[in-house]
């Protein structure tokens, strides 16, 4: 082959894979300045969660102007089982008053229980006595 033919398709080859590295330069260069763009909106996303963050940790720790978050969390907790103890003391009580009414219904009941048996005790002693009597004065009548 003539040196003139194997110099222009070497020309044409070398033109060729310019332009191929130049398009594919261009395309990272356009990837780069998108990359670049998504990195300073991550940027600027971080940067508003890092002031969120520290806003946040402030009003835990320090508080808004009424004590700090973990303070009243803990006065919270304390509030509670304060209230449970109460609770608890309440139902005691609460059980022991019913349990004493129920002895005082028992009570109530072996009392007129017992009542009722001094009654009908009494009118079987005096009822033969009366039936006796008015037997005597129905005799005495005749």
């Amino acid at each position: 082959m003539p040196r003139s033919i194997k110099s222009d398709q070497l020309a044409e080859n070398l033109a060729s894979s310019l332009k191929s590295t130049t398009e594919l330069v261009q395309k990272l260069l356009d990837e780069i300045r998108d990359n670049s763009t998504s990195v300073a909106i991550m940027k600027e996303k971080f940067e508003s969660l890092n002031e969120n963050v520290a806003t946040l940790s402030h009003i835990v720790r320090s508080g808004n102007g009424k004590g700090s978050m973990i303070t009243r969390l803990a006065l919270t907790e304390k509030a509670i089982e304060d209230l449970n103890e109460h609770l608890v003391e309440i139902k005691k009580c609460t059980d022991e008053k019913e349990q004493s009414k129920e002895e005082d219904d028992l009570e109530l009941k072996k009392f007129k229980r017992d009542r009722l048996i001094a009654r009908i005790g009494f009118w079987g002693a005096l009822l033969p006595g009366v039936i006796a009597l008015i037997m005597q004065l129905a005799s005495f009548i005749k």
